[in-house]
C-alpha cells in the first residue's frame, strides 16, 4: 500500500496540474479515482456526475471537472477533461508539514480550494465525498456546494459526516433513492436540503457516450450466451479477516465467495452462465493483484464462470443480460431490484441483532429479495435461481425532481 502511495506521489510530482488553464464557469464537478471505474473506448466514465453533466450541457450551461487530490485519473483520461491539483496539494502537504502548523491539512487544503474557486466562480459545485477543507472553502465564498451520494439504500449517515459540524459539510445533498432521502433528510432536519433524483447511469446514457466517441453500442461477447440464466455474484470489498462475514474453506478463503456458491457454479454447468463483478477496488487496485489471481485460479475449473468482462463493462449494459443477482450484501441490490433483478443475499452480519440487520428490510419484505445462509446446502441456492424470475419490480419515480429544481435553489 506504501508503495503505490510513493508510486502516486512521484507520478504527481512529475505532472503538471491544469490549475492555471482554468477559466470562469457556470458549475465545477469533482470527484476522485473511485468514481471513475468504468471504461468505454479507453475513457474513464464517472457513472455518478457525467449523467449529471450532460443535463447540465443540454440546459445551456457550462462546466468544468475536478479530480481531487491523490487522483491519478484526471485530464484527457477521463469523459469530460478533468483538471488536476496533485502537484500543488503535495507542495503544500510539505511546506506546511516543514512549518510544523497546527492542523496542516485542513489549512493548505483550504487554501488550495479557494485557489481554484477563486479562479472558477462557479454558481455552484457538485461533488462525491466532498472534502471539509472544499466545504470550507466553499461556504467563504458563498457558492452552494452540493454533495452528490456516490450510491443508494443509505439507512445511516455518512460516518465522517457524523464528525463533523455543519460548516464543513455541504449546503444541498442528491440522492437517487427514497431511502437516502429519508436517512438525511431526518438526521438534517432541514438544515442541509435533499434532493431526490432519477439516476441517469442507464443504457440511454451509456449510448450517448458510444456515439460521442464513435464505438458501437453493441458489443458481442461469448459470455452473453443463450443459458437459460446469467447469475451476478457481486464482489463485496474488503478481506476475511476484516470483515468476519464466512467461514470458508481453504478453496475460496479470502475471496469472500460463500462454497456453497462455487459449488452451485459447478453443478450448473450448461444451465447458468455465472458472472462475478468485482468491487472497483478490488479490479484496479495494485494491492489485490493477489486476489485477481486467486480469484481466476478459484474460477477456471468452470467453462460457465467468468470476472474480467463483468467487472469491466458498465453496469447497466450488464443488467440488461442478467436474470439473478447473489451477493453478501452489496448495495448492487438496489439497482438490481429497479431492474427487476431479485436478489440473494448471504451475509450473516443481515440477521436479526447483527450489525447490519436494518439493511434490505424493505426488498425482504417487499419479495426483492432473499436470505440465505453461507453454510446452506449449495441446491438451495440452485432451487432458488429456478423458482424465481427476474420481473419488472420497480415502477420509476411519480414525481421525480431535476437537476433544474436543484440549480434553481441557488438563486
Amino acid at each position: 500500500m506504501k508503495t503505490q502511495m510513493y508510486k502516486t506521489i512521484v507520478k504527481a510530482i512529475f505532472t503538471s496540474d491544469s490549475v492555471k488553464q482554468m477559466k470562469p464557469t457556470d458549475f465545477l464537478f469533482c470527484s476522485s479515482d473511485a468514481d471513475k471505474t468504468d471504461v468505454i473506448a479507453g475513457k474513464h466514465v464517472d457513472r455518478i456526475l457525467d449523467p449529471l453533466k450532460l443535463q447540465i450541457q443540454r440546459l445551456g450551461y457550462t462546466f468544468l471537472s475536478l479530480s481531487l487530490p491523490y487522483s491519478e485519473i484526471s485530464k484527457q483520461s477521463c469523459l469530460y477533461w478533468s483538471h488536476s491539483i496533485n502537484r500543488m496539494f503535495f507542495r503544500g502537504a510539505f511546506l506546511y508539514k516543514f512549518f510544523n502548523k497546527q492542523n496542516p491539512h485542513i489549512d493548505f487544503s483550504i487554501s488550495i480550494f479557494r485557489n481554484v474557486l477563486s479562479r472558477t466562480k462557479p454558481k455552484a459545485i457538485f461533488c462525491i465525498d466532498t472534502p471539509a477543507a472544499l466545504c470550507i472553502a466553499a461556504r467563504e465564498l458563498e457558492i452552494p456546494i452540493v454533495e452528490v451520494l456516490h450510491g443508494i439504500g443509505y439507512r445511516r449517515v455518512l460516518d465522517t459526516w457524523s464528525r463533523r459540524s455543519l460548516d464543513n459539510l455541504p449546503t444541498s445533498i442528491i440522492a437517487f433513492d427514497s431511502i437516502s432521502t429519508k436517512t438525511f433528510s431526518e438526521y438534517f432536519d432541514g438544515a442541509i436540503p435533499v434532493f431526490q433524483l432519477e439516476q441517469h447511469w442507464n443504457l440511454q446514457f451509456i449510448n450517448t457516450v458510444y456515439e460521442v466517441l464513435g464505438v458501437p453500442t453493441t458489443k458481442s461477447s461469448e459470455v452473453l450466451n443463450n443459458k437459460q440464466h446469467h447469475v451476478l455474484f457481486s464482489m463485496q470489498f474488503g478481506n476475511i479477516e476484516n470483515l468476519e462475514i464466512i467461514d470458508s474453506s481453504e478453496n475460496s478463503a479470502g475471496l469472500l465467495i460463500p462454497d456453497n456458491v462455487l459449488r452451485a457454479v459447478e453443478l450448473t454447468a450448461g444451465q447458468v452462465q455465472w458472472h462475478f463483478r468485482l468491487h472497483p477496488t478490488q479490479l484496479h487496485s495494485v494491492r489485490h493483484r493477489k486476489f485477481r489471481k486467486k480469484l481466476e485460479e478459484a474460477l477456471s475449473p468452470f467453462e460457465n464462470a467468468e470476472w474480467q468482462y463483468s467487472s469491466r463493462i458498465p453496469l447497466p449494459v450488464l443488467l440488461s443480460t442478467i436474470t439473478h443477482h447473489i451477493t453478501l450484501m452489496s448495495m448492487l441490490s438496489y439497482q438490481a431490484a429497479e431492474k427487476g433483478i431479485p436478489s440473494l443475499l448471504m451475509s450473516p452480519t443481515l440477521l436479526p441483532g447483527s450489525i447490519n440487520s436494518e439493511l434490505f428490510q424493505d426488498l425482504f419484505i417487499e419479495g426483492k429479495a432473499k436470505y440465505l445462509a453461507c453454510d446452506a446446502d449449495s441446491r438451495q441456492v440452485i432451487e432458488w435461481i429456478n423458482s424465481v424470475e427476474k420481473v419488472h419490480f420497480l415502477n420509476a419515480q411519480s414525481n421525480p425532481q431535476t437537476i433544474q429544481d436543484v440549480i434553481s435553489n441557488f438563486k
